[in-house]
C-alpha cells in the first residue's frame, strides 16, 4: 500500500515529479521511461558474482517491483539521496533489493541515456573530491573557532 501511495505522489503533478525525480515534468518522465522500457523489462539484477533475472525473481519473491517502480526508485534515490532503509520501507522490499535495483538501473541508464547525460569521468570525480577535501582543510584551519 505504501508503495502505491508513494508512486501516485511522485506522479501527481509536475512539481512533485521534479521534486522526487529531478525531471521537469511527468511528460518528460514518461518519455524517458518509454525510451528505455523495452530493454528494461529484460534487465538482470546485479547480485555480486551472481545475476538473477527479474522474471526468476518474480517467481520466488512476490515483493518484486515492476519496471516503472524500479525506474522511479532509482531516480528518487539519485535525486533525493534517500537511504536504502527508507526506500526499503517505502517500497516494501529488502534493503539488499533496493541496492540491487539501484546498481542495476544506474548502470543501465548510464548506457541507454548516454546521448542525454554527460557523466563525469572517474578522474573528474576524484579531482573534485580532492578539491573539496583541501577546501575543508583550509576552512577549518582558518576558522575563528580553531
Amino acid at each position: 500500500m505504501r508503495r502505491e501511495l508513494f508512486m501516485s505522489d511522485v506522479t501527481k503533478d509536475d512539481q512533485t515529479c521534479k521534486f522526487y525525480t529531478g525531471l521537469g515534468s511527468i511528460q518528460i518522465l514518461m518519455y524517458i521511461f518509454n525510451v528505455v522500457k523495452t530493454k528494461a523489462e529484460h534487465l538482470t539484477l546485479w547480485r555480486g558474482e551472481n545475476r538473477i533475472n527479474v522474471e526468476q525473481r518474480r517467481k520466488c519473491d512476490g515483493r518484486v517491483l515492476n519496471t516503472f517502480q524500479a525506474f522511479i526508485l532509482t531516480l528518487v534515490r539519485l535525486r533525493r539521496g534517500l537511504d536504502v532503509e527508507q526506500l526499503s520501507d517505502t517500497f516494501g522490499i529488502s534493503v539488499g533489493s533496493v541496492s540491487r535495483y539501484c546498481f542495476t538501473w544506474v548502470e543501465f541508464l548510464s548506457k541507454e541515456l548516454s546521448f542525454l547525460i554527460s557523466w563525469p569521468s572517474r578522474d573528474q570525480i576524484q579531482s573534485r573530491s580532492e578539491e573539496r577535501r583541501v577546501g575543508k582543510e583550509c576552512r577549518s584551519r582558518w576558522s575563528p573557532y580553531h
